[in-house]
């Protein structure tokens, strides 16, 4: 697991933005990965959102992977609010063993 906290979980920019352009500059559901940091501190209603998407809606070469998806719940667990409505949402709807076949 990275401690840089504007690492994307191993997503780049440059690869978002590639996304972005094979979509015609439209930026669609789940082509914004969030930051460690994100994860870390966001409000949890706008981080809901972001995860939701690029668990769920994100483009095929976004996709998370089963480590991606566990490096975000550790950060989501250790949050100061982990034990919160918001976060324990966030937390149920992340993906499981079962979503990875």
């Amino acid at each position: 697991m990275s401690n840089n906290g504007d690492d994307r979980f191993g997503v780049t920019p440059e690869l978002m933005r590639q996304v972005i352009e094979e979509h015609r500059g439209i930026i669609r559901a789940g082509c914004h990965v969030p930051t460690r940091t994100e994860v870390a501190t966001a409000d949890p209603a706008l981080l809901e959102s972001a995860l939701i998407d690029w668990w769920w809606e994100s483009p095929t070469t976004l996709i998370p992977t089963r480590r991606q998806v566990d490096e975000v719940v550790a950060i989501l667990q250790a949050r100061p609010d982990a034990d919160s409505e918001e976060i324990q949402r966030i937390l149920k709807q992340a993906p499981t063993d079962a979503d990875f076949g």
